[in-house]
């Protein structure tokens, strides 16, 4: 259950398709292309955004890569089709993507349920020629065309890099995303617990049982 709760939901989505497609083509540079073996070990992994050694990092460094990433990605998926302020009027709808809130109340929809990589898994895997159930009469990334789509998405992936290097060094394998943003904090009639690592949870409560046993079975009358 914890494993599930604690994943990076686009990552575990959409990833795989943005790699396919982006690795129909060549890396821009050996970077980038560290980037996208980043994001696809994350994936292998379970695409986990905790942070395991309790020092305020998410441990994986794809954690970084996506979320610094991301908004670059989507932007350059819809940039052949709407122009900025449409996808703004979008955004203000369908946020291209809910993030882990961080504080004492999470509000509905703050649950990585809603985002652009509902779409754009879709639209990728049709310009990749794939079947796709209900597919969308426009094509959006690169307006259809493969080369144009793998172009935007690796130009994307390169500005981000540059973002990351120039705040956290060269080296992708040593990018992490701050996992104290995203902590569970408590109300206030709480608030003298201490606060926790990230979980998607529901609202209500989850209860775990284990049973390291059983009774015997019952016979019936």
């Amino acid at each position: 259950m914890n494993e599930a709760a604690t994943q990076d939901v686009r990552e575990m989505t959409l990833e795989p398709v943005l790699s396919k497609l982006l690795r129909t083509g060549t890396a821009p540079n050996a970077r980038d292309a560290t980037m996208l073996s980043v994001l696809d070990d994350w994936h292998a992994h379970g695409g986990s955004r905790l942070d395991r050694t309790g020092i305020g990092q998410i441990t994986d460094p794809g954690a970084a890569v996506m979320d610094t990433a991301w908004p670059l990605l989507a932007g350059a998926w819809a940039s052949s089709v709407l122009s900025p302020s449409l996808q703004a009027q979008l955004n203000a709808i369908q946020p291209q993507f809910d993030a882990p809130f961080s504080g004492p109340v999470q509000p509905l929809g703050r649950e990585q349920t809603k985002g652009w990589f509902i779409y754009m898994d879709k639209d990728l895997r049709a310009i990749l020629g794939e079947h796709v159930q209900g597919a969308f009469n426009v094509r959006y990334c690169g307006a259809g065309n493969l080369t144009r789509c793998r172009a935007l998405l690796w130009a994307a992936i390169d500005k981000a890099a540059n973002q990351l290097a120039a705040t956290q060094g060269a080296n992708p394998l040593a990018w992490h995303s701050d996992a104290n943003r995203e902590r569970i904090t408590w109300v206030p009639a709480l608030n003298v617990l201490p606060s926790m690592r990230y979980t998607n949870r529901p609202t209500g409560l989850q209860q775990v049982i284990s049973f390291t046993g059983h009774a015997p079975a019952d016979t019936g009358r």
